[in-house]
């Protein structure tokens, strides 16, 4: 496989001295090679970008799990970009730029996450046509900790026993879900990414605006609303009666920035009140998932980030922000979380039952999907009479005991009643098989979000003022990591226009 240029190379370097009392510091120097005309490459959100001559900027960082995200731009999208950015640092007014727009493709963008390992090092690669970056080894070098900046890596610490077994087993759940999914691979890198989410309920089948709950920590509890209240105004606009409240909420937080004011307008208790508050969108931290039986002897220590399937990644999403609150819920802070799951089988038989609705056996309400239960052939509405012939009258312990008494692949009967009709259900005792993973939660990028986000927010008051920049450039930052992107080594300056924001 032939490769076609040089990306960045990673090289693990030896042990020196970093101060004088003689503590050894060891860093690994990324170095950056520019060996293709035709494109520009940027780290992000560092200052470091590639020039045709071939400079070779540097990062170092010590031993431990870091991030890294790249730009590729074409050169003519940089050349056009770099004159925008000389505009925008000498806060030049103009109603129009004059300059060619950067097509959909460019720049991409593309992360990954690094185990810096000292007695390493790296070479990152790109294949002909392609956008995925590959490794092949190459000899080390040294670096100098005394001349420059060495990145800190952070150590993890174990969250899993601070976490209720219920919630464990929907993250084991979910990830047993993406490794059986077609697109699964071994190991991924997630970066950062935005959740429009107000975290309030409403009343769909009453009051049309009323909320039924607030979720704790969400936008809706920090404006101070509570259950009960009924949504009139949105910015200081009534509402639209042919629009239901959740899709008012979020075209109205769609075009919102990053810690603009939001302004919501209710009535509670017959008395109309005005609520404001600074939007703060929840940031999914970056995390980095791994099954243990996909990893290879010849492993690289870098972890791509790689596409999961919508659903799925909504679903872990969900799990990465609640497992987020059940710290701050406990008051425990941790930079960066690791949680290890060894290889397990499901033990929930998979119904919800009713114990107290008959005078003997018990009613099925609902039979969760791909469940032992839903193998067996249980059906919402289903009365369980007999387990394996025993007859179960109103004891609930002890089914809940035989059925957790079942072992792998053991034959086994329920007999239930069904529309009045006796009938005996069979099946083989095949729970499902959660993997062994690994998932390591880094909180602190949290942090390195909102600095982006403010950065965002200024640079798009700016470009909105003096530039009038083709909304097209957004498109790319919000279908990627980088949505939130700053210009590359230089923080917008804020101006005093009440009217330059732009909308997401």
């Amino acid at each position: 496989m032939k490769y076609f240029y040089k990306m960045f190379g990673l090289a693990c370097l030896l042990s020196l001295k970093a101060n004088a009392s003689g503590q050894e510091l060891t860093c690994s120097e990324v170095s950056i090679v520019n060996s293709d005309a035709k494109y520009y490459y940027q780290l992000f959100p560092s200052e470091s970008s590639l020039a045709v001559n071939g400079a070779s900027p540097s990062l170092y960082f010590e031993p431990g799990v870091h991030s890294l995200s790249i730009l590729k731009w074409r050169l003519r999208d940089w050349v056009n970009y770099s004159k925008l950015k000389e505009k925008f640092e000498k806060k030049r007014s103009s109603k129009k730029v004059g300059l060619n727009l950067p097509s959909s493709n460019s720049p991409k963008a593309v992360s990954i996450s690094i185990d810096v390992d000292e007695k390493r090092q790296y070479i990152v690669e790109e294949l002909a046509g392609d956008f995925n970056v590959k490794l092949v080894d190459n000899s080390s070098f040294n670096c100098d900790v005394e001349k420059h900046k060495v990145i800190s890596s952070v150590v993890s610490t174990n969250i899993e026993k601070l976490l209720s077994p219920e919630l464990l087993y929907r993250l084991d759940k979910t990830m047993a879900q993406i490794k059986n999914s077609n697109v699964a691979i071994g190991e991924n890198f997630i970066p950062f990414s935005l959740v429009v989410y107000f975290g309030a309920v409403s009343d769909s089948g009453g009051k049309k605006n009323r909320l039924l709950a607030v979720t704790p920590n969400s936008n809706a509890e920090r404006l101070g609303l509570q259950a009960g209240d009924e949504i009139i105004q949105l910015g200081g606009k009534e509402l639209e009666e042919n629009k239901s409240l959740d899709n008012s909420i979020f075209d109205y937080l769609q075009s919102t920035n990053y810690s603009d004011s939001l302004e919501i307008g209710i009535l509670r208790n017959n008395e109309k009140l005005m609520l404001s508050g600074l939007y703060m969108p929840e940031v999914i931290p970056e995390y980095i998932y791994e099954f243990a039986n996909e990893v290879q002897s010849n492993k690289k220590h870098v972890t791509y980030s790689s596409p999961i399937e919508d659903n799925f990644k909504k679903r872990l999403n969900s799990l990465i922000i609640e497992i987020g609150l059940v710290l701050h819920s406990k008051e425990i802070e941790f930079p960066k979380g690791r949680i290890i799951r060894a290889r397990s089988l499901d033990r929930k038989f998979g119904i919800t039952i009713n114990p107290n609705s008959l005078k003997q056996g018990f009613l099925v309400e609902s039979v969760r999907s791909e469940s032992s239960a839903e193998q067996l052939g249980l059906m919402k509405g289903d009365i369980i009479t007999h387990f394996n012939s025993v007859e179960l009258e109103k004891d609930i312990r002890r089914f809940s005991t035989m059925v957790g008494s079942l072992i792998q692949n053991q034959n086994y009967s329920v007999s239930v009643e069904r529309a009045g009709v006796n009938r005996l259900l069979q099946s083989q005792f095949t729970p499902s098989i959660f993997p062994s993973y690994e998932l390591l939660i880094d909180f602190s990028s949290k942090k390195r979000a909102h600095e982006l986000l403010a950065n965002k927010k200024r640079y798009n008051k700016w470009i909105n003022k003096n530039n009038g920049w083709d909304r097209r450039v957004e498109g790319w930052q919000s279908r990627n990591a980088f949505s939130f992107m700053p210009m590359p080594g230089h923080t917008p300056p804020r101006t005093d226009s009440s009217n330059s924001s732009s909308k997401n």
